[in-house]
């Protein structure tokens, strides 16, 4: 399903809906211009441009343990990079037809290109939605757009021991709980992820200069996430 709808005459702003599978899910924020136009070329432009920014050598495996890099700038030779040493820590995962599939996402700038943080947000809640993402290294600020509380993601607890993850190098994360106005609760999420800030490889191969490492909430693929954090958090 798709459909575009004039939400003022004056402002001649408009919303695109892409539906899925799943569900329905809002792919473009407001758009606003400032000279009519036709609405059939808006819908047509707005849906060239997500098919660009979906299509490539990017697109994740279904069969693979997806990783996604997200920062503001994330270069094609950071993601090739990362996933060379990925298969070279864990050669294991990459038998009898297995796979870690490494993505990077550039997030932009919402000061120098608003345009491009709506395009790179859509791209991630269509990615979220599909459930596309298993395991994702991200900044700070993308890593609480999205953790829902920490809800969005797992718990460490659900995937090790409390003896292994004190074993760990890096430092376990956790979210302020915040109410719907946005304003703490006085309460704090379970630990859910891993901050990589200190690991001075990680940051330059991924260019993400505070690297911060989660697993997404009904991935099914636990053994090789749970493999990959052990590799980067050891």
């Amino acid at each position: 399903m798709c459909a575009a709808e004039q939400t003022g005459y004056d402002s001649s702003t408009y919303i695109l809906y892409v539906g899925t599978d799943d569900c329905a899910i809002l792919v473009a924020e407001v758009l606003k211009v400032r000279k009519i136009v036709p609405c059939t070329f808006l819908v047509l432009g707005l849906v060239g441009g997500l098919l660009g920014c979906s299509a490539g050598k990017s697109t994740p495996k279904t069969d693979s343990l997806n990783v996604v890099l997200v920062a503001r700038s994330v270069g094609d030779e950071s993601v090739k990079g990362f996933a060379a040493h990925l298969k070279a820590g864990l050669p294991e995962y990459y038998d009898d037809g297995k796979s870690i599939g490494v993505v990077g996402i550039s997030a932009g700038d919402s000061a120098a290109d608003p345009m491009s943080v709506t395009a790179s947000s859509t791209k991630i809640a269509s990615m979220l939605a599909s459930k596309e993402i298993d395991l994702w290294i991200c900044d700070p600020e993308n890593a609480r757009r999205y953790a829902d509380n920490g809800a969005n993601y797992l718990a460490l607890g659900q995937l090790f021991s409390a003896e292994e993850i004190g074993s760990f190098g890096a430092a376990p994360i956790a979210f302020p709980v915040l109410d719907r106005d946005g304003k703490s609760t006085g309460e704090i999420s379970q630990n859910v992820g891993i901050d990589l800030s200190q690991n001075t490889a990680i940051i330059g191969m991924t260019g993400i200069g505070t690297p911060h490492m989660f697993v997404l909430a009904g991935t099914t693929k636990l053994d090789a996430a749970k493999a990959v954090i052990r590799l980067l958090a050891k």
